[in-house]
């Protein structure tokens, strides 16, 4: 099966458009945003929001579960290298008894 890989920009009369995967047409590129990488993004502006919409995207909550599961496994990290996390004393004093700073 032969693959035909499709132009993500064309021009018509001077205008440029740029491929919508979710609408799978052409379409004018002021209807795009930009990444960060300067090119333009996957979908439309409207077919973007469906798209997130579809997914129930709560980016709030998304991050928030990044930032604890990063949580979790800096602890995991800390333990396994001999800190204690039910101490009486703070992370940072273990640190500084362990390396003999104070």
């Amino acid at each position: 099966m032969a693959y035909h890989k499709r132009s993500k920009i064309i021009y018509i009369d001077d205008e440029e458009y740029v491929w919508c995967a979710r609408e799978k047409e052409y379409i004018h590129n002021k209807e795009f945003e930009i990444n960060k990488w300067g090119d333009y993004k996957l979908f439309c502006y409207e077919c973007g929001k469906l798209v997130c919409a579809d997914r129930n995207i709560n980016y709030t909550t998304a991050a928030q579960d990044r930032n604890g599961y990063v949580e979790e496994q800096s602890k995991i990290m800390l333990e396994n290298i001999g800190y204690d996390f039910n101490s009486q004393f703070t992370i940072h004093e273990q640190f500084l008894m362990k390396h003999k700073l104070i």
